[in-house]
């Protein structure tokens, strides 16, 4: 009713209820900010949102929140941090070693935990083995292998893993190999294969980093101030997320069914719609 009266532009705050299935991380009802707004751009909606996000931060926590915010894009998120919601108050980026697979539809990735190997007993590894071994069986990651690194070498190079295809049976090399990712003694590396199509998820190496942080954070190895907040914008997500139910390849509204495609990308629609 306010648009048909003229009204170009209003938020409301919305109590709603989730008519989806529940995760962990979501609530059966839920407060969000409605925007309507028409003739704009993403820039304008950006702007409104960052100055509430700013002025309800300033007034509610006495906290000053800079903008505009950063964006990345959700190629960058999923590729440097393994998230389309990363957290990037603390750095462990992930690392693209495209020399370690031929394959276009295949990813190959390294994550470093500086200092991982001397900050975590072998009991304390176990979630992160549980971790891999969960993503592996849900085809999350193709093969996901974790090494601890000395002055001795490095852990678990088997003919299996990728650091074993990376160092072509020359274990001279290792040295090399690590340095190229900025490796040293002491450090915990992950090395994974995946998938080059990302769902709006974490990948293994994303939930690795985020565990990581965590017990970091719980062991004071790693600090991140309670009032540290780092907004920013994700942007171009793909449209569709390609699901496989009952060996039936379908495709999913990888954001929100209400999200249009980008004028370059219109064509695709009919010919293409998972590119």
């Amino acid at each position: 009713m306010l648009m048909a009266a003229g009204f170009d532009r209003y938020y409301q705050i919305a109590r709603c209820f989730r008519d989806e299935d529940l995760r962990a991380d979501r609530q059966p009802e839920f407060t969000q900010v409605d925007i309507e707004m028409s003739f704009v751009s993403k820039e304008d909606i950006q702007n409104v949102l960052e100055g509430l996000i700013q002025r309800v931060w300033s007034q509610i926590k006495g906290i000053e929140i800079k903008a505009p915010f950063r964006r990345i894009t959700f190629a960058e998120a999923t590729s440097k941090y393994g998230s389309d919601k990363p957290d990037t108050r603390f750095g462990l980026e992930i690392v693209q070693t495209p020399q370690l697979t031929a394959d276009v539809h295949t990813i190959a990735e390294v994550l470093v935990i500086p200092s991982g190997a001397q900050s975590f007993s072998t009991k304390e590894l176990a979630p992160f083995t549980d971790l891999i071994r969960t993503s592996q069986a849900n085809g999350e990651s193709k093969f996901t292998s974790m090494h601890k690194i000395s002055d001795q070498g490095a852990t678990g190079i088997s003919k299996a893993t990728l650091l074993a295809r990376w160092l072509q049976g020359d274990n001279a090399r290792l040295p090399e190999v690590l340095g190229s990712i900025s490796a040293q003694p002491g450090d915990l590396v992950f090395v994974s294969e995946r998938s080059s199509r990302v769902t709006p998820a974490n990948t293994t190496l994303g939930r690795l980093r985020t565990l990581a942080a965590k017990l970091l954070q719980e062991k004071g190895v790693l600090d991140i101030s309670a009032d540290r907040f780092d907004f920013l914008w994700v942007e171009e997500f793909p449209l569709f997320t390609r699901i496989v139910d009952d060996d039936k390849a379908q495709l999913s509204a990888t954001h929100h069914p209400f999200t249009a495609s980008t004028k370059d990308d219109l064509p695709l629609l009919y010919t293409d719609p998972a590119k």
